[in-house]
């Protein structure tokens, strides 16, 4: 034994004089693990920017293009087009929602026709994504573009242009909201076509109805803005009207005062006569009200029934009911109590089988989907 700790010790010894007889090796080795221990430990102090650059460790980035890459393809599309929209962008530099990621596949696979828009909003000029297994699914469709939007260069020349400057929605409690309330209506009254909130799946092509400009009734007295189609030209003249309103009554206050709250106004003032409650789809001028199943053929209150398995053939049954071209799967609403809808992919749930059809890709990177 005492043998065996004298040739470590030897051993230990002969390392030590070795490694002094090369200083500048032992120098490259000390400023490396001080690059190495700076880098794992003491990266959050940076901005998300640097953050992402730096961290070459744990992540690869992606840079982001400006809208403006695709502004006269968007301009002469013809309203062909869909857009999505996240204003999460400054506080989460991931996607890594698998429901939001499978919404956006599902528009690009049944509308292989269509440009796909996911537009990421930001005060900045320049974006950085972490790169993950989520983007790449994304970047395997070519119908589909991830863009950047700065408000300030996404509103110049508009009827907002100088809306941003005299409402601060950075101050707002619900700014998150209020910024995609209000981009999502401008951005269908530049360009025209669909657009969509990222928990609204396509599920039939947009081309069956390409000739219509409609709003989402949630309920008989209530529209939503979750899902509007509009084209330029006579689409245009409804979007004229909501912004109108937005600049005139603009509330910072209330969550849905400048979304869902606002739609029914502008729906009144556009359609003068038209009277609520609407009980089955309706139409004023050019613009059309779907009846809520049309859009929603689940309602918010029965939202669980997506997640569970034991609803699955009552909700299936309810889409070819109803004969819905989207599936509206009420993010917001997963986001209240304390109920795990944990999903794997052998789940027999009703929305497992959907994803599976039109998500394919997401569902196949994706083991589990959570609630959050």
């Amino acid at each position: 034994m005492k043998n065996n700790y004298e040739n470590i010790e030897s051993l230990i010894k002969n390392k030590t004089i070795t490694l002094t007889k090369y200083p500048k090796i032992l120098a490259a080795v000390l400023i490396l693990c001080i690059i190495i221990y700076y880098t794992l430990f003491h990266v959050k102090n940076l901005n998300p920017i640097e953050e992402l650059n730096f961290n070459f460790f744990q992540n690869r980035s992606y840079k982001l293009e400006s809208f403006k890459v695709d502004e006269e393809k968007m301009l002469n599309a013809n309203s062909k087009q869909i857009f999505f929209l996240e204003t999460h962008l400054e506080q989460n530099r991931t996607l890594s929602n698998p429901r939001q990621v499978c919404s956006v596949e599902a528009a690009a696979r049944t509308n292989p026709d269509m440009e796909v828009y996911l537009f990421l909003a930001t005060n900045k000029s320049d974006v950085v994504l972490n790169h993950n297994d989520f983007l790449d699914v994304l970047l395997s469709y070519p119908n589909i573009h991830i863009r950047y939007i700065n408000t300030s260069e996404y509103t110049n020349g508009t009827k907002l242009q100088n809306f941003f400057e005299i409402h601060d929605l950075s101050k707002s409690p619900h700014r998150i909201e209020h910024t995609s309330d209000i981009l999502r209506i401008l951005t269908l009254n530049k360009y025209g076509g669909l657009y969509m909130d990222l928990d609204v799946l396509s599920i039939f092509p947009i081309r069956m109805i390409d000739k219509i400009n409609f709003v989402c009734l949630e309920r008989s007295t209530h529209f939503s803005n979750a899902i509007i189609k509009l084209d330029k030209i006579e689409g245009k003249k409804f979007s004229d009207v909501y912004l109108e309103k937005v600049m005139k009554d603009y509330n910072p206050d209330l969550w849905a005062a400048n979304g869902p709250d606002m739609v029914t106004p502008a729906f009144l003032s556009f359609c003068n006569g038209t009277e609520l409650p609407l009980e089955k789809t309706g139409q004023c001028d050019t613009l059309t009200a779907w009846a809520n199943q049309k859009c929603f053929p689940i309602m918010f209150g029965s939202f669980s029934k997506f997640y569970e398995d034991n609803f699955k053939d009552e909700v299936m049954k309810k889409f070819h009911e109803t004969g819905s071209f989207f599936i509206h799967i009420w993010n917001k609403m997963l986001a209240f109590g304390n109920k795990s809808y944990k999903l794997y992919k052998n789940s027999t749930a009703a929305y497992m089988e959907v994803a599976k059809v039109f998500c394919p890709k997401t569902i196949e990177k994706t083991e589990i989907f959570r609630r959050k």
